[in-house]
């Protein structure tokens, strides 16, 4: 009587748990590309209906309605991010590897400079609406470059913290930086050119991707080290809530229409987490992808989310010639 009573306890517990929801994102499509090295960023663009893929010696640009690559952009060294400036009809690629940045025509991907900076291995890269300028941020140096678009030239040096990582913009005249060692985000005056504050994350978190909601008023931090999304209230400069996160991540993506944030972590798993109001979010898939796949980029428009991976080859860490690809995911 004592089991069955057991057993009976047990299925009761079992189905009164609710079900973890579901996102309904699927894996579509798979889209192979040359080259061999590591990845970082990838960028979509509205404007041009493309998709730009950072991938070591290139940029690799796609339509993003055929997924088929429509130009590449060489000769790069070390290559982290893409900043598009369509009004100056340009595009700003940042090369770790050389402290550089190359500079491209906007319509034909021609390449038409190439900007050597005062500042150390640059990284985040990104192109300010409100103060008409190229934000390069350098994590050696603890700074960033500002280049002036209309000259192509590195006009000035902002310092900003411990290891700058991925930065948003409000294009509202602020710029906001994750900083990798300082624990932080830096809060950036793009007109006067300085950090005015920081809003203290985690001891320990290694903040690295960084999205915005800028009608709720909130940042997304992705920490790496905590394995947590930090959500922080810019007006108080206050961590609301951290949500538990796969590991090794390096990007994150919020879709403001779905209310949907996206974190990629490289151990293989996506953790989409639905926001139901300022301060009570729910995560709703931890969703399986491969390994590595630790960038990501999403198209607001059609909310697929795309990521940069390559197989590697067994038992080591070392990527597989010839295997880099981009995954689409759809909902």
């Amino acid at each position: 009587m004592k089991r069955t009573i057991w057993a009976l306890s047990i299925c009761a517990l079992y189905f009164s748990t609710p079900a973890i929801a579901q996102s309904g994102y699927q894996l579509s499509s798979k889209i192979s590309l040359n080259g061999n090295g590591k990845w970082d960023y990838l960028q979509t663009d509205k404007k041009s209906n493309r998709l730009f893929v950072s991938h070591f010696d290139r940029v690799h640009v796609l339509d993003l309605e055929t997924e088929k690559e429509i130009g590449t952009i060489k000769n790069l060294s070390g290559v982290h991010g893409i900043a598009l400036a369509p009004e100056f009809n340009e595009g700003f690629i940042s090369n770790g590897a050389n402290n550089t940045v190359t500079v491209f025509n906007y319509k034909t991907l021609d390449s038409i400079s190439t900007i050597k900076l005062s500042t150390e291995k640059p990284d985040a890269i990104l192109y300010d609406k409100s103060s008409k300028k190229i934000w390069v941020f350098c994590g050696k140096s603890n700074n960033a470059a500002v280049i002036d678009p209309a000259t192509n030239q590195q006009t000035s040096t902002v310092a900003i913290g411990e290891a700058p990582e991925f930065a948003v913009s409000d294009k509202k005249g602020l710029i906001y930086n994750n900083l990798e060692e300082g624990n932080a985000i830096a809060v950036i005056d793009a007109a006067a050119q300085k950090t005015l504050r920081t809003f203290p994350l985690e001891k320990g978190s290694a903040p690295t991707g960084l999205a915005l909601d800028k009608e709720g008023g909130l940042l997304f931090s992705a920490c790496a080290e905590t394995n947590k999304l930090s959500v922080v209230d810019i007006a108080t400069g206050k961590t609301i809530t951290a949500l538990p996160i796969s590991g090794h991540v390096d990007a994150v993506a919020f879709d403001s229409e779905q209310k949907m944030i996206f974190c990629s972590g490289g151990d293989g798993i996506t953790t989409i987490i639905k926001q139901l109001s300022k301060n009570k979010y729910e995560v709703l898939e931890r969703l399986k992808t491969p390994a590595g796949a630790k960038t990501m980029a999403l198209d607001s428009k059609t909310h697929k989310i795309y990521f940069s991976t390559a197989d590697y080859v067994a038992g080591s860490k070392n990527i597989k010639p010839g295997s880099f690809k981009v995954l689409v995911y759809k909902i």
